[in-house]
């Protein structure tokens, strides 16, 4: 009876032995790879979306107050949450060149570096984000105040006593006055990094759709399940 059980286990030892073996294989399919890339750089940009929501509701919510000097001076949020979109664009710029480096000698690379050099390499509005966010995280924290209008805004005064700022930054501070008025400033970058992002996000999709197949048909072979979100993207 003792020899049964032990042949019983060392036969389940070796499906539980061949099932990794063949899982492994699943796991190094390049639509296994891809959907691991792409879902990085999906929760980035994810993260980048509500940052950005939190920061426009508060900047709303400041200057539609009674008292926006009150609510500002009171506000323990804002800062934060500058510091927070300002992060989550270097976390989403970062993966989408790190996701693209896998793709060089492609024409998605080509592409990917096309449209950076067309869309943020000569922005000003894009090197300025870039920079400010050097400051934010390098130097010191900008501190919202309000402009004349009571706008949520930077004092460019106190911008320019960083000397690190880049040629473009420094004209597009100089070009702002007395203030850099923050709600069209973060919605501006943001309609530049959505539709670049969603792009890529879509070049990626076609370019792996046969990949996803072809995981598919190989999970199947050896019953294993895989999330429902292969099925999902072969179908777009």
């Amino acid at each position: 009876m003792r020899c049964i059980g032990i042949f019983i286990y060392e036969c389940l030892l070796l499906y539980n032995i061949s099932m990794k073996i063949k899982e492994e294989i699943v796991f190094k399919t390049n639509g296994w790879q891809a959907i691991n890339r792409i879902g990085i750089l999906n929760e980035n940009y994810h993260t980048l979306i509500l940052n950005y929501r939190e920061l426009m509701n508060e900047i709303v919510q400041i200057q539609s107050a009674q008292e926006p000097f009150l609510l500002l001076f009171n506000n323990q949020n804002l800062n934060r949450y500058i510091f927070n979109f300002l992060a989550s664009t270097s976390a989403l710029i970062d993966s989408c060149r790190n996701v693209m480096s896998f793709y060089k000698e492609t024409t998605i690379y080509e592409h990917y570096k096309q449209r950076v050099d067309e869309q943020f390499s000569n922005n000003s509005v894009a090197v300025f984000i870039k920079d400010l966010r050097n400051y934010q995280m390098h130097y010191k924290i900008a501190l919202p105040c309000l402009s004349k209008e009571e706008i949520v805004s930077f004092e460019t005064y106190e911008l320019k006593q960083y000397n690190k700022w880049t040629k473009l930054s420094k004209e597009f501070i100089e070009e702002q006055g007395g203030f850099i008025i923050l709600k069209p400033l973060f919605e501006s970058y943001f309609k530049m990094l959505e539709p670049f992002y969603m792009e890529i996000y879509s070049m990626l999709l076609e370019y792996h759709k046969q990949d996803f197949k072809e995981t598919i048909k190989l999970a199947a072979k050896i019953n294993m399940p895989i999330p429902d979100i292969y099925y999902q993207l072969i179908n777009k």
